[in-house]
């Protein structure tokens, strides 16, 4: 089999003859691995076949640009066309932080969509972006998704805090934010495939939850974001794809209503925030496919002992398919090359049905 066609032996609830595979290491863990000796290039194809492949396809024009405001060498700090002004740091492995956000009202919102949000259009595609999709789709090797921005996301335009305060303060303008990212995913996904691209479905991206549990209650997802997923993923299963889910943190209490709007694949199911794939597997079975809940810490910290009973135990959840191989989240430069070709090892050794 394919790595393609072991995913969607997984979707229609059959066993493919291995478990399918996907890793997410950090630019800087390749670094390492290849000063440990790691083939420069070697990921993923000197550990396995990557089961799944796809990015996002935006939609950008000239107001797309980010305008730099300043770039001292070590720093930049830049504005979005929303008016968002952030500092990130290129050269190394950090997370950019937003100075102010642009838009801080409703009015804001509205002037940003009538006037400067980029319109739906084939020509403002990414032509190199495109034509390696539509390589990916012809191939057939992979399982070739879309990568879109999930609707709490879009609903942060305006700052995650206020977001999550407005949900109460303001719902009703939250909900038309969703509702309106929504239309603009089904449209961007729709004519990326007029386009020739032959997706298998999308990869929903969408973190909605802390360690602890969930940013808002279930009730507040139902009403705010759930009939707009719905109408979402009703239009991708209305052409025959899937939806591949990701949202980190312990994301069990939504769970029911996710798998209600139509997930059909769900990742990184992190460990470190107490999910339990044993007790999910029990309570949702075939459901949906589960991909992760390998714990990263293991193959951080752990002797090649611990590291072989995790992979042999998570495996062992799956004696008949439904599962996909990866860490609870990306790799950092915490893990040592000769620690991770030991993991895959045993994903190879364990994973054979």
């Amino acid at each position: 089999m394919t790595a393609r066609e072991r995913v969607l032996a997984c979707l229609a609830g059959g066993k493919p003859d291995e478990v399918p595979m996907r890793d997410a290491p950090l630019s800087w863990t390749l670094k390492r691995w290849e000063k440990e000796g790691m083939r420069p290039g070697g990921f993923p194809g000197d550990f396995f076949e990557n089961c799944i492949d796809g990015t996002g396809l935006d939609i950008k024009d000239k107001n797309s640009a980010l305008e730099i405001l300043e770039d001292d060498g070590r720093s930049r700090i830049t504005r979005s066309p929303d008016g968002t002004i952030t500092r990130s740091f290129p050269c190394s492995n950090s997370t950019p932080h937003v100075l102010e956000y642009g838009i801080k009202n409703r009015t804001d919102w509205e002037r940003f969509t009538a006037t400067r949000e980029p319109p739906i259009d084939a020509s403002l595609l990414d032509k190199k972006a495109l034509a390696w999709m539509k390589d990916i789709g012809e191939q057939k090797q992979t399982w070739c998704c879309q990568c879109v921005t999930g609707l709490f996301y879009s609903t942060c335009i305006v700052g995650m805090e206020n977001a999550l305060t407005l949900m109460i303060e303001n719902p009703d303008w939250i909900k038309t934010m969703a509702d309106h990212a929504a239309e603009r995913i089904i449209q961007n996904i729709e004519i990326v495939k007029r386009q020739g691209v032959r997706l298998d479905g999308i990869y929903y991206d969408d973190d909605m939850a802390f360690k602890n549990g969930p940013m808002f209650s279930p009730a507040l997802f139902k009403k705010l974001f759930k009939p707009g997923m719905m109408h979402i993923f009703n239009y991708v299963h209305g052409w025959g794809g899937h939806v591949f889910m990701h949202t980190d943190g312990f994301i069990n209490p939504l769970l029911p209503d996710l798998v209600e709007a139509g997930i059909d694949i769900i990742d990184p199911m992190e460990v470190k925030a107490g999910v339990d794939l044993a007790e999910l597997k029990e309570k949702f079975g075939r459901k949906i496919v589960w991909e992760g809940n390998i714990d990263a810490m293991k193959l951080y910290y752990g002797t090649k002992a611990d590291i072989e009973e995790e992979v042999c135990r998570k495996l062992s959840l799956f004696p008949d398919g439904g599962y996909i191989y990866r860490l609870d989240g990306p790799i950092s430069e915490e893990a040592s090359y000769d620690n991770y070709r030991w993991l895959i090892d045993c994903v190879h050794r364990y994973g054979k049905y």
